[in-house]
Order: C-alpha cells, then sequence, then structure tokens
C-alpha cells in the first residue's frame, strides 16, 4: 500500500503558513479514504426542528457534528483556527488545560471542565471542520497507552470505592463482577479487553479511555499527527514554541516519573497502591508486560498499529513515563 493511495501527505518538502516559513512536520492522515473507518460508521448532525434544536442548546449542545468517532474541538490560536481530535490518555488533560485559560474566567467558575469546553470549542457545524488551517490529533504506542491508562486509573486513582468512582472503574466493575483492589493488569487485559472489547466497541458499551485511537477519528483528513513522545517538539510547530513552553513541558495527570521493572502482571491492585504509596513508584512496561500479553494486546488493537503504521510512526515502547 502506497503512501499515494493510502491518501498519506509527507510535508517534508513544503511549508506551511501555520510556521511562518518553517517546515510542518512530516507526519499527516487523511481518514477520508483509508480502511480504517468506513463511512457507515459516521453521520453527519442531523437537521432537527426547532424545538430539538432549543432543547440541544439548552443542554449544552453536546451532540458533535459527526456521530461516530469521538468529540473534536475547534479553537483559535494566534488568528488560526485548529481542530482538534480528542483521544483519552494521549496528552488530552494538557489540551483541555490550553484551552481551558481560553474560556473567559466568569464561565470557569464552578462549572465541569469538559461540559464548559465543549459548550465553548466543541466542533458542532461544518464550518467548524471546513475551516480550519490545521486538524491533528496525538498518536501514542498502544502498549504504553494502556499500561498508562491502568497505572492513572488503577493504582494512582484516590477512588476506587465509593459514589465517586471514575468511568473506567465503574465500567470494569460492572462486566467483570470483580472489585478492583483485587484485579491485576493481567486480567485487565485478558477478562475486561480481551473478552469485551471487540464484542461491545461497536456499540461504545466498554469505557472511552480502551477505545482504540484509530476509532477515535472523524472521516476527514488530519493535516498533522503529532507523536506523544515527541509532544512538546511537534506541537511548538504547530501551536508555537511559545505556547508548547508554557503548556506542554510538564505532563499533567502523568503517572509517575520513578518505575521499578519487579514482575506486577499477576500483582493485585491493592498491592500496588500499597507500594505506590509507600515510595512513589510504579511498575514500568517491563514490569506488566510479557511477550505473551504484548501479542493479545498486539491483536486487540491491531487497528492502532495499523493507524501507527500508515502514518509513519516508528515503534517505541516505554521510552518515558506516561
Amino acid at each position: 500500500m502506497t503512501a499515494e493511495s493510502t491518501g498519506i501527505r509527507a510535508d517534508a518538502d513544503q511549508t506551511t503558513p501555520l510556521l511562518d516559513g518553517r517546515h510542518a512536520p512530516p507526519l499527516s492522515f487523511d481518514n477520508r479514504s483509508e480502511p480504517l473507518k468506513h463511512f457507515d460508521n459516521y453521520r453527519n448532525k442531523k437537521n432537527f426542528p426547532v424545538r430539538r434544536r432549543i432543547r440541544h442548546f439548552l443542554r449544552s449542545q453536546a451532540f458533535p457534528y459527526y456521530v461516530g468517532g469521538l468529540q473534536h474541538y475547534a479553537f483559535t490560536h494566534n488568528a488560526r483556527h485548529y481542530l482538534f481530535c480528542w483521544i483519552p490518555k494521549n496528552a488530552s488533560t494538557t489540551m483541555f488545560d490550553f484551552m481551558w485559560k481560553k474560556i473567559p474566567p466568569d464561565f470557569r467558575r464552578d462549572a465541569k471542565k469538559m461540559p464548559r469546553l465543549f459548550r465553548f470549542f466543541g466542533a458542532r457545524r461544518r464550518t467548524h471542520v471546513d475551516r480550519s488551517q490545521c486538524s491533528f490529533f496525538i498518536y501514542r504506542n498502544p502498549v504504553d497507552r494502556l499500561v498508562s491508562l491502568f497505572n492513572n486509573k488503577f493504582v494512582q486513582s484516590s477512588t476506587l470505592t465509593g459514589d465517586d468512582r471514575e468511568s473506567l472503574i465503574l465500567s470494569f466493575e460492572y462486566f467483570t463482577l470483580t472489585s478492583p483492589l483485587d484485579t491485576t493488569f493481567s486480567d485487565f487485559v485478558r477478562v475486561y479487553l480481551q473478552r469485551y472489547l471487540r464484542l461491545f466497541s461497536g456499540n461504545w458499551l466498554l469505557d472511552v479511555h480502551v477505545i482504540p485511537q484509530a476509532d477515535c477519528l472523524w472521516p476527514i483528513h488530519y493535516t498533522h499527527v503529532l507523536r506523544f513522545e515527541c509532544l512538546h517538539e511537534d506541537i511548538s510547530l504547530v501551536l508555537g514554541k511559545d505556547t508548547a513552553d508554557q503548556f506542554f513541558t510538564r505532563k499533567i495527570n502523568s503517572s509517575s516519573t520513578a518505575r521499578y521493572d519487579d514482575p506486577s502482571a499477576k500483582t493485585a491492585v491493592s498491592e500496588l497502591r500499597r507500594r505506590f504509596a509507600e515510595t512513589g513508584e510504579l511498575p514500568s512496561l517491563r514490569a506488566y508486560v510479557d511477550d505473551e500479553l504484548e501479542a493479545i494486546i498486539r491483536n486487540l488493537y491491531a487497528i492502532d498499529y495499523e493507524l501507527g503504521s500508515l502514518i509513519g510512526v516508528a515503534e517505541q515502547t516505554g521510552c518515558e513515563p506516561a
């Protein structure tokens, strides 16, 4: 499959107005002609009657332009129009923090961040897509992303029980009938993901954090694909170096920088949490993923590995803390 036939565009030899003459990142992806997503999986937002439009407006207009994929955000920065695809655990918290500062202070008070962000920046109209001068998403190695997710939501989270549990924990308990404190990373992959991901992914019944990255995209041309491992470097070419230095130097919602390689794939979450509380350390990718688990993850997230191959992202696992 050639770059021409897949709609991939190499930008190494062309300039972009976003950079005032400098070179753009060499990665882009045209999802309009790729086999990763079929147009049958997407529907444009319908033309609702006036009463339904008013009701949707009062409910924060929570419906994106495309039904399919995940939410996209349209914003203006330095007089340029951008379209950003939200992919959970791919520096989304940092991006939301960047956009949050664009909301007037009076509207930030006593507000839940994600609904308010979508109210201001949610891509709900075709014009949000058409006028964007840069549409981008952040790609991350699937194994790195999964390990970071487990560490962040199971080991580091302060609420695994009670009414304020996160959506992933509630979903895990519902499908597996297992307490998150008693589970292991191996159980998370073999029971929750291997058993249910493909069965229910088309119906969006599993938690949004485990959805493959390719399933988050819309059938549009993404002019830039940013690498998670080189986010500061790549996003400085898109948003500018000053913005990258201000918002993307330090990771927000990061798992940890202290890691250990002791085999932990079959260690209960309760024990992992105890060690984290005492030492501040988390299991590394090598501690969790053996050859057998990696084969399972590669099979489950084959579409993401195909996406990485199509856009030309070299496989690099465990490059840096998540």
